[in-house]
């Protein structure tokens, strides 16, 4: 092993251990364990040897899906799967990141009551003498998590796998994808979703990783099955139109959110147009950037709108008989029960395009070339398929349009469709839970 990869996995340790602030006995012996992928090996064909002895002897296989908050949840499906199946015992770990406090009070047990509302069993702590046998997470860096045990060495006790949440269509390839799909913690991971075979190929470029698997995305699963009608609309006969702002505002060449540029034209042609419906669905995040003394100097937006500014502009929006906001939540009714989406957003790039429905992404670039330039293959191809919006009039042009029932671009949103959004389509929940039966099963 050569001095960087020692140093990368030194660094790996002790992250772990910081996390969980436990003093650990027999330091160095635990540390070299973790040097060698061979023992790491050794170690997960050990836990599944343990958990084929436990189905056995008749008993469940219990799996923990860590859920940070509703924004990133994006397990459902494969925990709809596992709790129709009588070899699993899935369970939501709920343990909200440390960030999420700060934007949504009671964010623990808001989040509890989601999961209990869906009637999903939930555990907000781990019991060091009754582990999971799985856990899955969305995000490889748990640093952030509040844990409430000391789990520093669960890799040594509990199989891990990884899917993460968003879907990847923007940066620099290899920086971004090595940013999610490289990581040094994750070749310690069991197994590896990937949602689509961009991603996969990333993944894959790690050559000491052996553990990844195209899935396709399981948020896909709740979007085709939701259903068509969505209380959030107010009429009937009206166009149906989201509009998904981002919470980067800010003044830099990465940002992506318009909404401080729009909010007033999107409020005056409400105003004008009752022949068309508009429910506003935000990034979680945007509220806070505009409330926070201290983010709003951070980052630059001290000039862009103020809270009193933000909270007129929603109070005077969802009292329109033709306006509406969804803060959280499932969104899943809302996009199939949609006409079209105006966004800025990244996720929702892939996310609603699975429906096939038309798409305007506003861009703060003043210029195609330099929009572009911030998404990756994937993300260009999918840009292809939308329409591209620099200004209002472009915005308004676009509205119109789904007004008239226009459509010009659905034959090359169907072909990017089929390349890149509908890998094991309608059942990748079942597609994973099936992978990590079999493997167990043996």
């Amino acid at each position: 092993m050569d001095l960087r990869t020692k140093i990368k996995t030194i660094r790996y340790y002790l992250s772990w251990k910081l996390m969980f602030g436990k003093k650990r006995r027999h330091y160095k012996r635990k540390f070299n364990a973790l040097l060698s992928p061979e023992t790491h090996q050794a170690n997960i064909k050990k836990l599944k040897n343990k958990i084929s002895k436990k189905i056995k002897r008749k008993k469940k296989i219990t799996v923990y899906f860590i859920a940070y908050e509703k924004a990133q949840w994006a397990h459902q499906s494969i925990y709809n799967a596992m709790k129709n199946d009588p070899l699993f015992d899935p369970k939501v770990f709920v343990c909200t990141a440390w960030e999420r406090e700060g934007i949504e009070k009671n964010a623990t047990q808001n989040l509890i009551e989601f999961f209990t509302n869906k009637n999903m069993e939930v555990v907000t702590n781990l019991d060091k003498k009754n582990l999971p046998d799985v856990i899955f997470t969305a995000r490889y860096d748990l640093k952030n998590v509040k844990f409430n045990v000391d789990l520093s060495d669960a890799y040594k006790k509990i199989l891990f796998c990884y899917f993460s949440y968003p879907w990847i269509v923007e940066g620099e390839e290899k920086r971004v994808y090595d940013f999610y799909y490289n990581p040094d913690e994750i070749k310690y991971f069991w197994k590896e979703f990937v949602p689509d075979i961009n991603s996969y190929n990333a993944a894959k470029s790690n050559p000491v990783k052996e553990n990844v698997i195209l899935s396709g995305h399981p948020k896909t699963d709740e979007i085709y099955a939701a259903p068509e009608t969505c209380s959030y609309w107010k009429g009937e006969n009206t166009k149906k139109i989201i509009y998904a702002p981002h919470w980067s505002i800010y003044n830099s060449v990465y940002a992506k959110g318009c909404f401080e540029r729009y909010y007033i034209n999107f409020l005056n042609y409400l105003k004008n147009h009752p022949e068309v419906e508009i429910v506003l669905k935000p990034h979680p995040m945007l509220r806070k950037l505009i409330s926070d003394k201290k983010l709003r100097k951070d980052w630059n937006v001290e000039s862009c709108i103020t809270l009193e500014e933000y909270d007129n502009f929603i109070n005077e929006w969802k009292n329109l008989p033709n306006g509406n906001i969804m803060d959280n939540g499932d969104y899943f009714s809302l996009f199939k029960s949609s006409d079209a989406m105006i966004l800025d957003s990244l996720s929702f790039t892939a996310e609603y395009m699975v429906l096939n429905k038309p798409m305007c992404w506003c861009s703060r670039q003043n210029n195609e070339v330099k929009f572009r330039y911030y998404f990756n293959r994937m993300g260009n191809e999918l840009l292809d398929a939308i329409d591209i919006a620099f200004n209002w009039e472009q915005i308004e042009k676009f509205i119109e349009k789904i007004s008239q029932g226009k459509d010009e671009k659905c034959e090359k949103r169907k072909a990017v469709i089929e390349k890149y959004l509908e890998v094991n389509k309608g059942h990748v929940g079942e597609f994973i839970k099936d992978n990590i039966k079999k493997d167990l099963l043996g």
